[in-house]
C-alpha cells in the first residue's frame, strides 16, 4: 500500500494549492527521483512556498515529544549536500519560463519549469527533508513542496482542488472522504487560521492523507483522523497564542487600522503566522511517523 500526507491551503492568488507533501521512497538508489526540483522563488508567493531554515539540519537530530494519540519519537532529518538551497548566477540571457509564467495557470507553470534544463532556471531553490524509517532501514521518508512524479501531482492537485470546492465541511472537526481509483482515497480535515491581513481575516489549510487503495484508508481510519485532529489541534493553539500576542500588541500602536486601510491581503506563510521557522521540519517529522506506522501495518486504536 501507499500513503501520501499533504498541507494544502487556499491561496489568495492562486486558489487551492499544495504547500508540502511526505511521500515513502522503499528503495534508497531511487532517492534521487524524489527530490525537489529546483524552482525559482518568483514563481511562489510567501503563502504557497515550501520554507526551510537555511541553516543548521545536515545531519541534525530534532525530537518530539511522546503524544498519547501519536507516540512520537525522535527522529533524525537530513538535508543532502546535491540538495541544499542554493542561488544560481544571474545571467543575461532572457529566461523562456519567465514569459510563459505570464499566460501559463500555475500548475502548466510547474509542469514547465519540472522539465526545463537546470541550466535555463534563474535564482534556483531546492527544498527536500529525508528522514529514514526505523522500521525499515531501506525506507525513507521525503518532504517536498509537491511531487516530481507528474502523475502522483496531477492526481493530488484535483484531490485539493475539490477539497477546497465542492467539499467543504461546515463543521471543521469532522474530516472530509473522497476518491476514486484514479486519484487515489483521501481522508482530509480542513481547518482556518485567524490573521487580520487575510481577505475576510482568515487563512484556510487541509491536512490530507491519500492512499491507492480505499481499504487501507479504511482499515487505518481511526489512527490516520486521531493523528490529524491532533495535529491540527496543535497548530491551532499555537495560532491562537500568536494572534494573542499580536492583538494585545495592536492595542498599543496604530499597526492594525494601517492594516484595515490598506484594504489588500497580504501573502503571508505558516511559518509567519505561527512565527515558527521549523513548522514545516516538525510537519515533516509528524508525517513521517504516521508513514511508518502505516507501512508496518498500521496501529490497532480501538
Amino acid at each position: 500500500m501507499t500513503f501520501i500526507v499533504s498541507l494544502a491551503h487556499f491561496c489568495e492568488v492562486h486558489g487551492p494549492s499544495m504547500i508540502m507533501c511526505t511521500q515513502v521512497v522503499n528503495d534508497e538508489k531511487n532517492l534521487a527521483n524524489y527530490y525537489s526540483p529546483q524552482l525559482p522563488e518568483s514563481q511562489f508567493c510567501q503563502s504557497c512556498m515550501f520554507q526551510l531554515p537555511k541553516i543548521g539540519y545536515k545531519g541534525s537530530e530534532l525530537s518530539k515529544q511522546k503524544s498519547n494519540a501519536t507516540n512520537q519519537t525522535t527522529s533524525t532529518v537530513t538535508t543532502d549536500d546535491q540538495i541544499t538551497p542554493q542561488n544560481s548566477t544571474t545571467s543575461d540571457h532572457s529566461d523562456p519560463n519567465e514569459e510563459a509564467s505570464k499566460t501559463l495557470t500555475l500548475e502548466d507553470q510547474i509542469s514547465t519549469l519540472m522539465s526545463s534544463s537546470k541550466d535555463t532556471i534563474k535564482e534556483k531553490r531546492c527544498m527536500t527533508l529525508k528522514t529514514r524509517s526505523k522500521n525499515n532501514n531501506s525506507t525513507h521518508f521525503i518532504s517536498t513542496q509537491f511531487p516530481s512524479n507528474t502523475e502522483i501531482y496531477s492526481s493530488l492537485r484535483q484531490t485539493i482542488v475539490r477539497i477546497f470546492t465542492a467539499e467543504t465541511n461546515a463543521d471543521l472537526s469532522k474530516p472530509i472522504y473522497i476518491g476514486n481509483s484514479k486519484h487515489g482515497y483521501t481522508l482530509a480535515l480542513t481547518f482556518s487560521l485567524v490573521d487580520k491581513t487575510a481577505r475576510g481575516s482568515e487563512r484556510k489549510y487541509a491536512l490530507i492523507v491519500t492512499s491507492d487503495i480505499e481499504a487501507d484508508l479504511f482499515k487505518n481510519y481511526t489512527f490516520i483522523l486521531i493523528n490529524l485532529k491532533e495535529m491540527v489541534k496543535s497548530i491551532l493553539i499555537k495560532a491562537r497564542d500568536k494572534q494573542s500576542v499580536i492583538e494585545s500588541t495592536d492595542l498599543h500602536n496604530n499597526d492594525i487600522y494601517l492594516r484595515r486601510s490598506a484594504g489588500l491581503p497580504k501573502a503571508k506563510s505558516m511559518i509567519e503566522i505561527l512565527q515558527d521557522e521549523k513548522f514545516f521540519i516538525k510537519v515533516h517529522l509528524w508525517a513521517s511517523y504516521m508513514l511508518d506506522v502505516l507501512g508496518n501495518g498500521g496501529i490497532d486504536v480501538n
